[in-house]
């Protein structure tokens, strides 16, 4: 689906209220896509477009049903709770998640291997992104290997450890996140090697010199 590395919206659930006027700031700025992050409520079992419990009433009241009444974005689902869904709990948002792959692209990012995997789906792309990232050689070579046997579609990595990246993983096969220099978005745009960089930085607003 992707020719070139893409720039997408990091935590889009803090840029706006309401997801309507989130999705129309992605296009107006021309970010590719916009990450949402998605926290598990245990007590009503509702998935919130939040970071965590503490923001969950207070900043948004919006969950992932209400995504349903969309369709044609790119989506980048960061579960950050996944571990507290049972997996009596799983098919249902297996079934949700599909739904909504049908009408949009989605990428799937946990820390959860074991759920990550029984998510995904033709419709939904992972993310698996490692607890921890070592510049080990034998850990990188293990982590390549782990992801090629779960068939995960992507590693998620911190941008400043994508050169240990590189030697160990083709191009395409890597995400990143949290890069809100300029300067560094541009070099990851020239590198294109990671399939999309989420960033804060309006696309329009910078100028790379390649």
């Amino acid at each position: 689906m992707f020719e070139h590395t893409e720039v997408w919206l990091h935590r889009g659930q803090e840029k706006s209220k309401d997801l309507q006027s989130t999705f129309k700031l992605v296009e107006k700025k021309s970010w590719g896509g916009v990450e949402l992050d998605i926290f598990f409520n245990k007590n009503d079992k509702i998935f919130y477009i939040t970071h965590d419990y503490s923001n969950e009433s207070s900043n948004t009241p919006y969950s992932l049903n209400d995504i349903n009444q969309f369709e044609g974005k790119k989506l980048w689902l960061d579960f950050k709770n996944l571990k507290d869904v049972k997996f009596s709990e799983l098919s249902k948002l297996k079934d949700q998640l599909k739904g909504l792959g049908k009408k949009n692209f989605i990428f799937l990012e946990s820390q959860n291997f074991l759920k990550l995997k029984i998510l995904q789906n033709h419709t939904v792309k992972s993310i698996f992104r490692p607890p921890l990232v070592s510049d080990n050689k034998l850990f990188l070579f293990l982590l390549k290997y782990f992801i090629d046997i779960f068939n995960y579609d992507y590693v998620s990595v911190p941008y400043k450890q994508l050169n240990l990246f590189k030697k160990f993983f083709e191009k395409g096969k890597v995400v990143t996140f949290t890069v809100n220099s300029p300067e560094t978005l541009c070099q990851l745009l020239k590198d294109n090697f990671t399939k999309v960089v989420l960033s804060t930085i309006n696309p329009d607003k910078i100028k790379c010199e390649y």
